[in-house]
């Protein structure tokens, strides 16, 4: 049976609980796709405090927070934030976590976000926390006159999630990117370009004729069962004057309609 993983965010000045995802691995996707989210909910913030797990250090990781602007701190045991996490582990333990291997609870991965998203919001949030003067994060966060910071919009947001790769295209205008096979518009072929991989969709995109086409997974046994198909093309030369004149001497003397030619 697989353990569910949960990443969740918290606001560092009030210990606000932002945002909570859950998937079935701590991964890269899994930490991209909550921090989207959060920031479409919550805004953009300064400083990126993450530990060294899988989902927080890789390159991708990486790229994106770079683009969206912000600083990455990151290092194991931080003293600027592993107290308030383990803070945290243990009271959402005590809470909630571990009820919830209890039968009765479903343990489909966007079931136990949905109640775990529910947790924050009615009651970590509104409880007294010791560690801000016994007052509530919630209090803590609505107090705060700073205005949160956007994206200008949703389409701006999503192109923070690109990342740029180089790739060498095939004699047969195709790239490969991970375990895909993928073919691009024509006229590439054999160059070296830039992809733009979307890591929260996966899908990927090339630049052609000034805008980005999403290209798709080419479909080999289709392409080999064409290539099976397809006449070979002969380019005979053109017929000599012996040719011409065999021909008209000593073609057939039946026309193609069955009746006599000319030459009868």
């Amino acid at each position: 049976k697989k353990q569910a993983k949960l990443i969740a965010f918290l606001d560092d000045a009030s210990r606000y609980g932002l945002h909570v995802v859950v998937g079935t691995s701590e991964h890269t996707g899994l930490f991209l796709r909550g921090l989207h989210e959060m920031v479409a909910r919550h805004g953009l913030f300064d400083v990126l405090y993450l530990d060294h797990g899988p989902g927080f250090i890789s390159d991708d990781t990486v790229a994106v927070v770079a683009k969206l602007g912000l600083l990455l701190h990151g290092e194991v045991a931080y003293p600027e934030g592993h107290g308030k996490i383990e803070r945290f582990n243990r009271t959402a333990k005590a809470d909630i976590l571990r009820h919830l291997a209890d039968p009765r609870v479903d343990p489909d991965c966007g079931s136990l976000e949905l109640r775990l998203k529910h947790y924050l919001a009615r009651v970590y949030n509104p409880r007294d926390h010791a560690g801000i003067g016994d007052i509530s994060p919630a209090a803590r966060w609505n107090s705060d006159e700073r205005a949160l910071r956007f994206p200008k919009d949703t389409e701006e947001l999503h192109r923070k999630f690109f990342v740029t790769e180089k790739r060498r295209v095939s004699n047969d205008h195709v790239i490969r990117v991970g375990p895909q096979h993928l073919e691009v518009p024509r006229g590439l072929r054999g160059l070296q370009i830039d992809i733009y991989r979307h890591v929260l969709d996966g899908t990927v995109s090339v630049l052609h004729n000034g805008r980005l086409v999403r290209v798709e997974p080419v479909d080999l046994a289709a392409n080999a069962a064409d290539r099976e198909a397809t006449p070979e093309v002969s380019h005979p030369l053109p017929p000599s004057a012996a040719e011409l004149a065999a021909d008209r001497d000593l073609g057939p003397v039946t026309a193609p309609d069955g009746g006599f030619s000319d030459k009868e």
